[in-house]
């Protein structure tokens, strides 16, 4: 009889023991999931903190590249208007024999630009090609260790003659050669 009461608290405590193990075992998977999550989170809002300063950082590259406007000079230059998505208008003067890429960094470094837009005409209605090639993503604005983003020295970029066949066409070879109003599109709304 003391043989088997031995056993039977043996085996209640095993048991017990067990149930305290695997309670155990569970609460540290719910502690090693919760850190993984928050974990995931920081690394979430890192990025999104990090996106946002380099679309700051392109913005204010840009705006510290660009030349000043040309004079308007009669069949060399062209007068164009911008709307953009919140309503505001801008205006630059360009030479005919720039690359349109030129009108792209000009939209992108206005103040109340989006981060991703598209400049539309509306006569005839279409979508002026006037991303860079190389302006592919806003990562290569992140500041990093690795990649610098310094504002301080601008070096202006004079010359935006078309380079190569990536590059988007000069302004009179798609046929913006008279003053009009172009819209810029807000492509994340």
């Amino acid at each position: 009889m003391n043989a088997q009461l031995r056993r039977e608290q043996d085996l209640a405590y095993e048991a017990s023991l067990a149930e305290d193990r695997a309670k155990v075992a569970a609460r540290e998977a719910q502690q090693r999931s919760a850190a993984l999550v928050a974990e995931q989170l920081a690394k979430d809002a890192k990025r999104k903190e990090d996106l946002k300063k380099a679309h700051i950082n392109r913005k204010r590259i840009w705006q510290s590249r660009l030349p000043p406007p040309p004079k308007f000079e009669e069949g060399s230059t062209v007068q164009l208007s911008f709307k953009m998505p919140r309503g505001s208008r801008v205006s630059r003067v360009f030479n005919l024999n720039d690359s349109i890429k030129l009108l792209y960094y000009f939209v992108l470094s206005q103040d109340d630009s989006p981060t991703e837009f598209e400049v539309q005409s509306n006569f005839p209605k279409r979508i002026i090609p006037c991303q860079p090639f190389e302006e592919s993503d806003v990562e290569d604005y992140i500041d990093t260790p690795d990649n610098k983003m310094d504002c301080d020295e601008p070096e202006v970029i004079t010359d935006w003659s078309r380079k190569c066949q990536n590059d988007p066409p000069s302004f009179f070879n798609i046929g913006l050669t008279r003053p009009e109003m172009l819209f810029v599109l807000n492509k994340d709304a």
